[in-house]
């Protein structure tokens, strides 16, 4: 297992600090809640995202996130709202921002964007989230997109975080399996095989 998620690490090439071409929306992946907060590293994803927003790289910011599974508490607020607050302070305009704010995990967070982008017509995206966490957001992209996606993966800093990365990689092939992409199964594997007991409120 270990050598195929390698293997598929090698054709997607890390390029976690890549420069991105114009896209239609930078997807920002929320980085979990702590005390009513956002923590560092999902501060610094905002940053990269607004970073790159001023650059005019991209026109739209979608935030995703409502918190962690891990998380036993219900937030008063969801991860992608703190993180659109925190963007609007940085000085992004509050109508260029979308909000994602169901996923629990990284899966759910790739496939809930994944409905609103095709909501919206979004081809081109770029995904942003802390550095080490681009390897396996490639590897799940890789299953969960089709080739008419057009993916720029960029990594922002980070503090060190204790996270099994190619453990949570693996228990993803597991789950996942042969789940086609079309959007109607990646819901269904949200509903009936992701451990995680979605309740699905989004429309295929």
């Amino acid at each position: 297992m270990t050598l195929l998620i390698n293997t598929l690490y090698n054709i997607i090439k890390e390029q976690t600090e890549q420069e991105s071409n114009t896209s239609d929306v930078i997807v920002v992946f929320g980085g979990g809640i702590l005390d009513g907060e956002l923590p560092t590293n999902a501060k610094y994803r905002v940053e990269k995202a607004v970073e790159l927003y001023n650059e005019g790289i991209v026109p739209k910011i979608l935030m995703t996130g409502y918190k962690s599974m891990d998380d036993n508490e219900t937030p008063t607020e969801t991860e992608a709202h703190l993180m659109k607050d925190y963007a609007i302070e940085l000085g992004v305009n509050e109508d260029d921002i979308f909000l994602e704010e169901e996923a629990q995990d990284t899966t759910a967070n790739i496939i809930y964007s994944k409905l609103i982008m095709d909501e919206q017509g979004w081809k081109d995206i770029s995904l942003v989230s802390s550095d080490f966490h681009m390897k396996r957001i490639k590897l799940m992209s890789e299953y969960i997109f089709d080739d008419t996606y057009n993916i720029d993966y960029i990594g922002s800093k980070s503090i060190d975080e204790n996270v099994d990365e190619d453990k949570k990689s693996e228990d993803f092939l597991k789950w996942f399996g042969d789940t086609d992409n079309d959007n109607e199964s990646l819901l269904n594997f949200l509903d009936e095989r992701h451990p995680h007991d979605y309740k699905i409120t989004v429309d295929a």
